[in-house]
């Protein structure tokens, strides 16, 4: 087999070798500008009948239809937007998908981004004019939903209206559920209070000036961007790789469903055994793709459990705006209320209707006539669950979200890496046959592939870097991670239901671009051959499915969770031997099965990284040699 002698990578991450040594990338700093400008052109999907395109923005069919994309920012609304610059408040948030922002889908050097600062855009056709707002606040995080603004070529409606922003504005950071069915936020992804005055939700904010004389122009010298106010340490990171959350729901077509092609390119197997199969006379390389349909439990029923199958670095950047009521007492000395007439510009996604979500809101209003003013603050329902806005000068009342999508500047740092390895065999390290010459080399405890490690004996694990750690740089960082998995799957679910069936993404026959044979579906499984050591596998191992599938040998449901290759996986900690603690793996177990550190197959690691960005110029940490060794006691 050509494809299973095809080079494999060490590790997959933003580092390069340089002198004999493994250095974390560079830092840059760079400015991404999402207008009608300077956003990459929309890449369309390939012609019908064929695969979708590697980098395509749309799904080639939704109900049959075939799929038009365009460009976020370049259909302008000839109006600027108050919100969320709004001097009677507002709560808003809005997102920028990865491609907006002209970023690459794969290359790792394109994930970990600080976000040093952000900066507005004026409406294009209006003479900015003085305007101070009292407090404002910003939170910054991944968002559970990627709104998708393509539309069918008969209807031209948005087909997957429900894909973008929900109301209920704590649920649109990612999270993953409880294992309940209730929807309840188990765990969240961190978001980062970029400029507010203690970094706590009921602080208040800080100022907002906005003075013409700090305009910012684009590359171009044409659109005007104004600075927000000045972001405070540590940054938010943007497509954070060690963040756990998985999200995206599009509304539609199950991702059990093999009917509904995914299209958003992952640069990871996504569930594949191999990225390269034998196409005789040839090697070919097989594209994987996040899946952001709805999700469908294992075993059948509807899954209120996994919440979305796409990990973080396909996570649009959410912002979470606040702006409070301005005080007339306020700034003091000088006190006045904010004019609020310096309009953002903006852009409509999808012409023909409101939808999806790029942005969702709650605001208040100037006073009408004798009434009073209607002030959005903290405390009210409405800033808990996005109201819409008013149609002034009416007590007219907006939609709670649409598609609207705001020009932005952003300086983003690139400072953290992430530097995955792959998944270790403990029992095999060196992938040598049972009765191997050399019982120094392995496998160790195996019958016919079953562990048959002695009671009481587990492996003991030490680890060293050369230099030490404590030699690095003053300001630099390697932390090493270890993360455990249990065997591989014997029966992998998305290869059972996407891979080894005919589906559109792995269509039965030899045409151009989809030669899937029985032998090159095989090709395609996971099994514990082409499982150890590959570290794209590693970077998507955790992604996690509600599985109600029988427990083999038994009556009961398994109700808990499995993963692309592995039915258990653990989460990262720094001393490996934690792995080793039962009352650290019994959090990973089901209801109706148990999970110990005898259950423990495979282990990998990997190191987070980060940059002095503050020398002069900026140190980046390096790393001659790292070795793990482990010994069964």
């Amino acid at each position: 087999s050509w494809a299973a002698a095809y080079p494999l990578e060490d590790l997959f991450g933003a580092f390069v070798y340089l002198d004999n040594k493994l250095v974390a990338r560079t830092t840059t700093r760079v400015r991404q500008v999402a207008d009608n400008l300077n956003q990459s052109p929309y890449v369309p999907n390939t012609p019908q009948g064929t695969p979708p395109a590697t980098l395509a923005w749309c799904p080639q069919f939704v109900g049959g239809e075939q799929q038009i994309g365009s460009n976020s920012s370049t259909s302008l609304l000839n109006a600027g937007l108050q919100n969320p610059l709004n001097p009677y408040g507002c709560r808003l948030q809005t997102v920028w998908r990865e491609i907006d922002l002209s970023l690459s889908r794969t290359n790792p050097f394109d994930f970990n981004l600080d976000i040093e600062q952000m900066y507005w855009a004026p409406y294009t056709q209006t003479n900015l004019s003085y305007d101070e707002f009292d407090k404002v606040a910003l939170w910054l995080g991944h968002s559970e939903y990627r709104p998708v603004p393509c539309v069918g070529d008969f209807s031209a409606l948005a087909s997957m209206p429900s894909s973008g922003l929900g109301l209920v504005f704590e649920k649109n950071f990612a999270y993953n559920p409880r294992p309940t069915g209730t929807d309840l936020i188990e765990t969240q992804s961190s978001r980062r209070a970029v400029y507010v005055a203690d970094g706590a939700p009921s602080s208040a904010g800080v100022p907002l000036t906005m003075d013409p004389s700090t305009v910012i122009y684009e590359t171009n010298h044409v659109n005007r961007f104004l600075p927000l106010p000045p972001f405070v340490k540590p940054y938010f990171v943007f497509r954070d790789e060690t963040v756990r959350e998985q999200a995206l729901n599009n509304g539609i077509s199950g991702d059990m469903q093999a009917g509904f092609m995914p299209y958003i390119v992952s640069p990871f197997p996504n569930g594949q055994g191999r990225r390269w199969i034998d196409v005789a006379p040839n090697v070919s390389f097989v594209n994987s793709f996040w899946n952001d349909g709805s999700s469908n439990p294992l075993g059948g029923g509807s899954d209120a459990y996994t919440g979305g199958l796409v990990g973080s670095v396909a996570l649009p950047l959410l912002a979470d705006f606040w702006t409070y009521c301005d005080l007339s007492s306020l700034p003091a000395g000088g006190g006045y209320i904010a004019l609020g007439t310096n309009g953002w510009q903006v852009a409509i996604t999808v012409q023909s209707g409101s939808t999806p979500n790029f942005r969702v809101l709650s605001a208040g209003r100037a006073p009408i006539g004798s009434g009073p003013s209607v002030c959005r603050s903290q405390g009210e329902p409405q800033w808990q669950t996005a109201s819409g806005g008013f149609i002034y000068p009416t007590t007219g009342t907006t939609p709670p979200g649409d598609n609207t999508f705001y020009w932005i500047m952003l300086d983003v740092l690139k400072r953290q890496s992430v530097i995955t390895n792959g998944f270790l065999d403990l029992n095999n390290p060196h992938r040598v046959p049972e009765g191997f010459a050399d019982p120094r080399l392995g496998p160790f405890y195996l019958q016919g592939g079953q562990t048959t490690m002695p009671a009481g004996v587990l492996p003991r694990f030490d680890f060293e870097f050369d230099p030490p750690l404590a030699q690095l740089p003053p300001g630099t960082s390697v932390v090493p991670q270890f993360r455990g998995a249990s065997v591989v799957d014997p029966t992998p679910w998305y290869w059972n239901t996407w891979i080894n069936a005919t589906t559109p993404l792995f269509p039965t026959g030899a045409t151009a671009g989809a030669p899937y044979t029985p032998a090159h579906r095989e090709q395609l499984k996971p099994t514990a051959v082409n499982f150890p050591l590959d570290p794209y596998k590693a970077g998507d191992a955790h992604i996690r499915k509600w599985d109600a599938r029988p427990i083999p040998l038994g009556a009961a449901a398994r109700n808990w969770w499995t993963y692309f290759y592995n039915r258990t996986v653990t989460t990262y900690v720094e001393d490996p031997n934690d792995l080793m603690e039962p009352t650290f793996t019994i959090q990973f177990q089901g209801p109706n099965e148990v999970f110990t550190p005898r259950n423990i197959r495979y282990v990998n690691w990997r190191f987070v990284t980060s940059n002095n960005v503050d020398a002069n110029p900026p140190v980046t940490p390096s790393i001659e040699s790292f070795s793990l060794s482990y010994r069964f006691q």
